[in-house]
């Protein structure tokens, strides 16, 4: 017996005592014990080549003139991370865990399969990695162009989990597939956006920049104003006065004490404050009182009208009055609930940062949610058709109409000009799936699918879940069928085809934690961006449901998530008042290994409430937060204003650095990210 220590890799390991007989024909040592030896970098390097190589036919090597790079970058050194990776690269490392040798054993193997071209006689001398790269080069080996098919396929190897995708090459080629369009695609983001950590350049999502990709949104693919909106379903208002809105809607009439970076101040409702000079430097932005609990906000992608200003957009914003009680009875959302609530539009010019209330809507479907822009609802008297979801378990479609001037009007909503519901459930979540048609989840369970033009009865009814649907969210490509996902209050995360639900419904996950999970779509990286229930952000891919990739781990509950078709930056809100950014396409489009020391998050923002002075804190100081693979929720109580409610991005190629979030206080935000 013979104690032979193992080598150190980021933290001691005890010695691993090892039966060890020498066979004097070949000078080789080989070792029978349970635990074994840690793999050599160089050995790990060798065997990865020589896998490799034995999948090189060499008939391909002297018949074709093509050359690839068959080496990925990613598999050239094995380096592990022991503080935060090594749950996730644990399986990688089973392959070869006894050095060398169990490689030429693999290669043997696969020679006697006929995929290999070495007959090396077991017990020879072994060859370096050095010697193996002269005798037999990686580097732009030969291949034939449309014979090489996939190169997972060559490996032979089963893949369980993500981790077992060890090279970007292979990930990228289990979670995309090998469509070449939707591949350049990918390539384009990756080349535009992988030096981005937390802000990227205006020319990259410019229509002439060679890394524009910005993939259209169901309901932008047609014009079908006179589809949806035929004579007797215009939307009716009529104006009221000032005195008449507050009598209906009762906003906050106190004043906000604020301190944002060094600076003291006071807010009355529809007060805008623009960033002073903070610690870490000039930001552009500033703050704006919308004075009730902000439930969703909208930005309207208006890039393509003509006679618009580029820099002119506007956005919606619903506002709940009644702000200062969470428990509210008001703000119940499983039963039918009618009493007024106001949507505000405001227009902004996204490079002066020039910002006016344009209208203020009311109605009495109670409070509103799901606020989209139909962008294929278009006519030149408006300046858009708005839906959303509310409390009454209907979705509604108004068109705002625009105004000859930029005055302030007030309005009441009498009729809209559309409205979707169902006798004996509520409808609780919706998205497009067409221009003309939307797909929304129930309060029982059901999906529904309901043509615009014809909204009386539903065209598809069909049980997915069985208790109140939270989110439904669509996921569209040019290269494959739509894909619809679904999450529940019984914690299941479901993906499925539409057009075949009992065949193609897919679990992704079951979330335990909380009840509020968001889940919004990505186009660029192709992939679904959720909150797990508790303190994590995820991304998946909808065709490859097993490749869950964390993102942003927190302290607290993510309550909002923000995305836009044009960059793979990700905003993500959470409930102690944190606003944090992070780059999708660094974790989706990289390999896995030391993945936590290219994906990093940063906090933009953090809001923080005084109880004894009855003071909102803004934090503008950044701090840059690591990837941890296993998080561990810790359950935390925090002032319910501080709570971020909802964060977008400005979707248009002049205004896509610009976002805005607000908290549970009504503090609306806006900066350029700059």
């Amino acid at each position: 017996m013979a104690a032979i220590p193992a080598k150190k890799r980021g933290r001691p390991r005890k010695p691993v005592v090892a039966e060890v007989s020498f066979d004097s024909s070949c000078g080789s040592a080989s070792e029978d014990s349970g635990n074994k030896r840690p793999k050599r970098k160089a050995s790990k390097r060798a065997a990865t080549n020589l896998a490799q190589l034995v999948s090189v036919d060499r008939d391909d090597m002297i018949n074709t003139p093509q050359v690839i790079n068959v080496d990925d970058g990613d598999d050239d050194d094995f380096i592990m991370n022991e503080d935060e990776d090594s749950d996730e690269e644990e399986d990688v490392n089973m392959r070869g865990e006894d050095g060398l040798e169990a490689s030429v054993n693999e290669v043997s193997d696969l020679n006697s399969n006929g995929s290999g071209n070495f007959d090396r006689p077991y017990g020879k001398r072994k060859t370096t990695h050095k010697e193996n790269a002269k005798k037999n080069p990686v580097k732009n080996v030969p291949m034939k162009g449309n014979s090489r098919g996939s190169s997972l396929e060559q490996k032979g190897r089963p893949i369980r989990l993500l981790k077992d995708l060890s090279s970007a090459r292979d990930k990228i080629e289990r979670i995309y597939g090998l469509n070449t369009a939707k591949l350049l695609q990918l390539a384009k983001v990756k080349e535009g956006f992988e030096a981005s950590v937390f802000n990227f350049s205006l020319e990259s999502i410019q229509p002439e920049s060679p890394y524009f990709v910005c993939p259209q949104p169901p309901c932008k693919m047609e014009s079908v104003y006179d589809k949806i909106i035929v004579n007797g379903n215009k939307t009716t208002y009529h104006e009221i006065n000032k005195i008449e809105f507050e009598n209906m809607v009762e906003l906050r009439k106190k004043r906000l004490k604020l301190l944002i970076g060094e600076v003291d101040a006071d807010m009355s409702t529809d007060d805008k404050i623009e960033f002073p000079i903070l610690p870490n430097g000039r930001r552009n932005g500033f703050i704006y009182n919308v004075g009730g609990l902000v439930t969703d906000i909208a930005w309207l992608n208006i890039e393509n009208c003509t006679n618009q200003d580029k820099n002119i957009q506007y956005l919606a914003v619903a506002i709940s009055q009644y702000m200062d009680e969470p428990l509210n009875e008001h703000l119940e959302m499983f039963d039918r609930e009618k009493h007024s609530s106001c949507i505000q539009i405001f227009k902004m010019n996204t490079s002066t940062l020039q910002f006016i209330k344009v209208q203020t809507i009311v109605h009495t479907f109670g409070e509103v949610w799901d606020l989209k822009w139909h962008e294929g609802c278009r006519a030149p008297h408006l300046i858009g058709c708005l839906s959303f979801v509310s409390q009454e378990g209907t979705i509604n479609f108004l068109e705002i109409i625009k105004s000859s001037n930029d005055l302030h009007v007030f309005k009441i909503c009498e009729k809209p000009s559309l409205v979707l519901s169902l006798a004996d459930s509520l409808i609780t979540t919706f998205d497009f799936l067409s221009p003309t048609t939307v797909v929304c989840g129930l309060k029982n369970g059901f999906v529904a699918e309901f043509d615009l033009t014809d909204p009386e009865l539903p065209s598809l009814y069909e049980q997915v879940h069985d208790s109140y649907i939270l989110s439904i969210s669509t996921a569209y490509s040019d290269f494959e069928d739509t894909v619809v996902s679904t999450v529940s209050v019984d914690g299941f995360f479901y993906i499925f085809n539409p057009k075949d639900i009992a065949t193609t419904k897919t679990t992704v996950s079951r979330f335990r934690g909380s009840n509020l999970v968001p889940v919004v779509y990505c186009p660029q990286i192709y992939s679904y961006i959720y909150s797990d229930g508790a303190s994590s952000l995820r991304a998946v891919p909808p065709r490859a449901a097993f490749a869950v990739h964390p993102l942003v781990s927190r302290e607290t509950t993510i309550t909002s998530i923000g995305v836009s078709r044009l960059h793979p930056m990700i905003l993500a809100g959470s409930a102690d008042g944190n606003l944090i950014i992070t780059n999708a396409a660094r974790r989706l489009l990289h390999g896995i290994k030391n993945c936590s020391t290219t994906q990093k998050s940063l906090r933009l923002w953090k809001w923080d409430y005084s109880i004894k002075d009855d003071k909102y804190r803004m934090d503008s100081t950044y701090e840059v937060y690591p990837l941890t693979v296993n998080d561990v929720s810790k359950a935390k109580i925090d002032a319910h204003g501080i709570n971020i409610t909802c964060a977008k991005w400005n979707e248009t190629s002049t205004g896509g650095k610009c976002y805005a979030f607000s908290n549970s206080a009504g503090l609306l935000t806006f900066e350029y990210l700059g």
